[in-house]
């Protein structure tokens, strides 16, 4: 009778084999001059990405709005937050962007405007650089993209500049990484610089866990910002989802240390129209002044309720 272990690397061919046949089938239709192992590697590679996306396009997560530059959308967001330390809290956010395909099919305005919701951010990789108000007008335009990069250049009238560029790398059995460098010029700041690398893998064709490191940089001063943390997304059915994340932040001035732990749960769903969408999402923080180390954290739990309505292009499942 054969070992357990003469048939491992039967298995893992096995396996390897259906990848890529996988991927063939997904890429069949793609008109390609390349080897059928390359269009298979970059078929499912597609099913990959495609499935995240999705799933982060559902939750607005920034890395989908970051890559969606050929469609006309806007988002109204509106919230409320109970917490322990900051008691009831409303929030307003709108974002819209518009293609101009008949100037060019890489270009887009964005707006942006109102509060952000801070307190229980379902991406909290946001918190440590946006401002509490913020609004702005401005354009982006792709640079240069290909299979697995891009290249983009926006400015607005804050007045600010940002170069991006984003590089994702397969490494098989379901996991990609990516990579995301921003190159910022603003006007209070300055000059500044953030990374972020993202590990990532897609379970089935509903589930997607996420680990993430971001740091940012804008001078001595401020040292830097960093957020360590990792994500479960997973969809429910045709009009719901949920979110599971946790993370630790913090900073490196005047010491490294970390200022807030957290760790929350969010569950949107589609309701009644196919363009409106709620969201409830209860959390835990433990947070600390960077500049008494030496207190106790202090707990701070909180629940937001969100409205969301949608124009032009609706981001269900």
């Amino acid at each position: 009778m054969p070992s357990h272990r003469s048939r491992t690397p039967l298995a893992v061919l096995a396996f390897g084999v259906g990848w890529l046949a996988a991927g063939a089938a997904l890429a069949a239709e793609a008109e390609d001059d390349r080897p059928w192992y390359d269009r298979a590697q970059a078929g499912m590679s597609s099913w990959l990405v495609g499935t995240a996306a999705g799933l982060d396009s559902f939750f607005g997560d920034p890395r989908a709005i970051e890559e969606d530059y050929t469609e006309t959308y806007a988002r109204l967001q509106m919230g409320i937050t109970e917490s322990r330390l900051n008691d009831t809290e409303w929030t307003s956010r709108v974002y819209a962007k518009v293609a101009l395909p008949r100037l060019s099919r890489r270009l887009n305005i964005f707006v942006v405007g109102g509060e952000e919701d801070q307190s229980v951010a379902a991406k909290p990789e946001e918190s440590l650089r946006q401002t509490e108000k913020s609004s702005t007008v401005g354009v982006q335009y792709v640079l240069d993209e290909t299979d697995r990069g891009r290249w983009s250049l926006s400015g607005s009238l804050s007045p600010n500049v940002k170069l991006r560029y984003r590089y994702l790398h397969p490494l098989g059995a379901g996991w990609y990484t990516r990579y995301t460098q921003n190159l910022y010029w603003d006007k209070d700041k300055e000059t500044g610089i953030e990374l972020r690398g993202d590990l990532e893998r897609v379970i089935a064709d509903n589930t997607l866990f996420r680990l993430t490191l971001d740091a940012d940089y804008w001078g001595a001063a401020t040292g830097v910002n960093w957020v360590a943390g990792g994500a479960l997304l997973h969809r429910l059915d045709g009009r719901s989802a949920l979110a599971l994340d946790a993370s630790a932040s913090g900073v490196s001035e005047p010491t490294w240390e970390v200022a807030q732990y957290r760790t929350g749960l969010r569950y949107r769903r589609n309701f009644f129209r196919s363009w409106l969408f709620y969201e409830i999402e209860p959390a835990l923080r433990w947070t600390q002044e960077p500049l008494n180390p030496a207190d106790r954290m202090t707990f701070d739990p909180a629940i937001t309720f969100r409205l969301e309505i949608q124009f032009g292009k609706v981001t269900g499942l």
